[in-house]
């Protein structure tokens, strides 16, 4: 699998030799990243997820541990990459009640995690849906649990930072690509890339999709810097913005040019626009002399790795 060198370079640099690396969620796309990441740096880590597990990342076997505070507490993190969350397709499955239960679990154990003593730095991860409503009518926990528990958790984690002068950074996710996506069929980004290589892409979406493209990894890296203002303890994604026939364009002549793109258009349906502004990312790129991540590289990385 391929990461974006640049962001990975840079992910190593602000880690220490002592460091010891917490990564829940470690099963996930942004685990396995975060994994990835990591390989280099000769450090401890830790990886936990729901259940006992092996994985595989880049050909080599990783132990997963089911999650348990008390094994973390003993493990004595220095930087915690906290992906652990139930999706919200989930929902459907476990139901409202149980959905909502289990994330709330998982946000305790977040706290808990975070207000170890040993932990220098916490790296959370939250969602646009805590600020779009993306065809939900409310923010409610009963209409939108996702987004709400979301919201829940971006307003507690940084009252341990305050309360601990501790450094934390949550990264509100909005669109983002990587080699390690683990439901590739799910995401608008990975889907067309393998309709792209079988030759036929169909876009199902009749209304004109606008999204804000970066990579996980340039993510990852950008949280881990040293926290610098308060006003990045919270920072939105970003990226080049693109209308989803263009990105459908681009891939086909990158991934395979002789792949038949089909479509229909609404012309009376509201576009979905579903990207930040990008002010956060922008500055955030800027103070780590990280350039802007082009959604062409973003694709040949995608479509090399998988």
């Amino acid at each position: 699998m391929a990461v974006r060198r640049e962001a990975q370079e840079l992910w190593l640099n602000n880690l220490r030799s002592d460091d010891r690396i917490l990564v829940t969620g470690a099963g996930g796309w942004f685990g396995q990243t975060a994994i990835a990441m990591t390989g280099e740096a000769g450090v401890e880590l830790l990886a936990t997820g729901s259940k006992d597990q092996q994985i595989e990342i880049d050909g080599k076997n990783q132990t997963v541990h089911a999650q348990s505070l008390e094994v973390i507490a003993a493990f004595k993190p220095t930087v915690v990459i906290d992906t652990a969350f139930v999706t919200r397709e989930r929902l459907s499955v476990l139901g409202h009640k149980a959905y909502v239960e289990t994330n709330q679990r998982i946000i305790h154990q977040s706290l808990d995690i975070a207000a170890l003593p040993s932990v220098r730095k916490y790296i959370g991860f939250s969602s646009g849906a805590t600020m779009h409503l993306a065809g939900h009518t409310s923010f409610s926990l009963e209409e939108n649990p996702y987004a709400a528990q979301k919201r829940i958790y971006e307003s507690q984690i940084p009252e341990i930072a305050t309360r601990l002068q501790s450094d934390i950074s949550i990264a509100r996710v909005w669109s983002v690509t990587g080699s390690y996506c683990t439901k590739p069929d799910s995401f608008a980004f990975t889907d067309l890339i393998a309709q792209a290589k079988l030759g036929l892409i169909q876009i199902k979406a009749k209304r004109h999709v606008y999204r804000r493209y970066c990579a996980i990894e340039d993510v990852l890296a950008l949280a881990l810097l040293p926290k610098a203002t308060e006003s990045h303890s919270i920072f939105s994604t970003g990226g080049d913005l693109i209308e989803l026939g263009d990105l459908a364009k681009l891939i086909a002549e990158l991934v395979n040019p002789s792949a038949e793109i089909r479509r229909e258009i609404d012309p009376e349906l509201p576009s979905d626009d579903y990207y930040s502004g990008s002010k956060d990312w922008d500055e955030l790129l800027q103070s780590a002399h990280l350039a802007r991540d082009s959604i062409s590289d973003q694709v040949i990385r995608v479509a090399d790795g998988s």
